[in-house]
Formats: C-alpha cells, sequence, structure tokens
C-alpha cells in the first residue's frame, strides 16, 4: 500500500513537472515573438508610456493586468547618475518596466521600454504572488509624486549630501523596507527611495505616497543601518 501511495505521488509529481515545463516553453514562445521596438522614446513619464505597454502586452495575453511601474536604472553605477530626474521622468539611459499580470495563466510579463525606443520582454511564473493586485485606473504620475517628495524631503536630502540614486516604483505590494506596515492590503503606493552620502554616512530615505491621493503615508531614514521613522501616517486603519 505504502509503495502505491508512493508511485501515485510520483505520478502526480511527473505530471505536475511536465505541465510547468510546458507553460514555461509555450510562454518563452510568446515572449519570443513580442516586438522590440517602441513608437515612444526618450524621457517620459510613468503614465506616458502606459498605452505602448500595454499594446505589447496584449499580444502576450489580452485579458493581462497592469500590477507595477517602477524606473530601470541604466546608467553607469559607478557615476553620481541618480536615475530619475526631479522632474519624474528617468534620466536616459535610464527607463521604465512595466509588470503586467495573467490571472488565467498566473505569469507575470516585464516590459522594460529604455528611452532609445527598445523594449526588452521577460516573463516569470507567479506562483509565489497569489495575492497580487492590479493598479488602480486612476493614479498621480510619476511627475507628481517626485515632486511632491522633493518638496516633502528630497530637496532638503540633496542640500544635505549627493543623491546618487532615487529607484521608484508604483505597485500595489506592500514595500520590503523596515518601518511601519501599511494596514490596507493591496493599496497602490508610490514607493520613492532616495540612496545619498553624507559627509562619511550611507544615507537611505524611503518614503511610501498614496498613489490615489498623493497622501504621505510613511517616511522611513536609514544611516549606517539605524533605521529613523519620520513620519507614519497609516494611522493602522483601513479606509
Amino acid at each position: 500500500m505504502r509503495d502505491r501511495r508512493l508511485s501515485i505521488l510520483l505520478i502526480f509529481l511527473a505530471a505536475w513537472i511536465g505541465w510547468f515545463v510546458l507553460q514555461t516553453i509555450l510562454d518563452q514562445s510568446r515572449v519570443a515573438s513580442l516586438p522590440r521596438t517602441v513608437e515612444i522614446s526618450g524621457p517620459y513619464s510613468a503614465k506616458e508610456g502606459i498605452v505602448e505597454a500595454s499594446r505589447i502586452a496584449a499580444l502576450w495575453d489580452p485579458d493581462c493586468q497592469l500590477q507595477c511601474i517602477s524606473m530601470t536604472f541604466g546608467g553607469d553605477t559607478n557615476t553620481s547618475d541618480p536615475g530619475m530626474g526631479k522632474d519624474g521622468l528617468p534620466i536616459p539611459p535610464s527607463g521604465w518596466m512595466y509588470r503586467f499580470y495573467s490571472p488565467k495563466r498566473g505569469w507575470f510579463l516585464d516590459l522594460v521600454l529604455w528611452p532609445d525606443g527598445r523594449c526588452e520582454p521577460s516573463s516569470f511564473n507567479g506562483i509565489n504572488y497569489p495575492d497580487t493586485q492590479p493598479l488602480p485606473q486612476v493614479f498621480i504620475d510619476s511627475t507628481q509624486a517626485i515632486a511632491i517628495a522633493e518638496e516633502l524631503y528630497g530637496q532638503a536630502y540633496r542640500e544635505q549630501g549627493e543623491v546618487f540614486r532615487v529607484p521608484t516604483r508604483l505597485t500595489t505590494w506592500p514595500s520590503s523596507v523596515p518601518g511601519p506596515e501599511d494596514p490596507l492590503r493591496g493599496r497602490a503606493t508610490w514607493q520613492i527611495h532616495y540612496l545619498s552620502t553624507r559627509e562619511q554616512d550611507r544615507v537611505d530615505l524611503f518614503l511610501t505616497l498614496d498613489a490615489v491621493t498623493g497622501e504621505e503615508l510613511c517616511a522611513v531614514e536609514n544611516v549606517n543601518t539605524h533605521i529613523t521613522v519620520l513620519s507614519d501616517n497609516f494611522g493602522h486603519r483601513g479606509r
């Protein structure tokens, strides 16, 4: 009886692996057929690239959902290129990554749109992300998000030390940085990260904004691994 159960388990496992390999091959084929150039170029805001990214993503899956937009750094890491400008536009050669999710297949598609008109698609299985939520139809653009961040903290950080990177993303996933947790699961937020140096210290600022209203939700400063919560407006309640 035990041998029979083991045999059934092995058969099931082999079938699952075979199905997963087949799905991977099929998705790689879909990705390989996607366009490698886009009809938009130069520095543009997060929203300005959505139409073109959605057009390409629809070829991969007509029912896929936009789940995340993030700045993709393309510059020289040995220079002080921050990647994201104070105007909310990526500084070439940096661009935007648009992440789409296919609920029926459980796969993600990442489309990196570079300012020279190139498109780099890739995909991965979303088996570890069962609770992913699409972005809302209405949200503030990167230009507005960065303007708010600059007014709140960014300008002061630039005055106190050299800002050498500004990773920026719009997502419904919770922030992975230390600090207060958002009590509202699946809330769309702009997560803006200022990396700077101040005298001999590495200073990181993690700023979270409500992507719909622009409200400051949380700000955390990390100086040489010493964490300070600058603001916590979550209120630890849903809405």
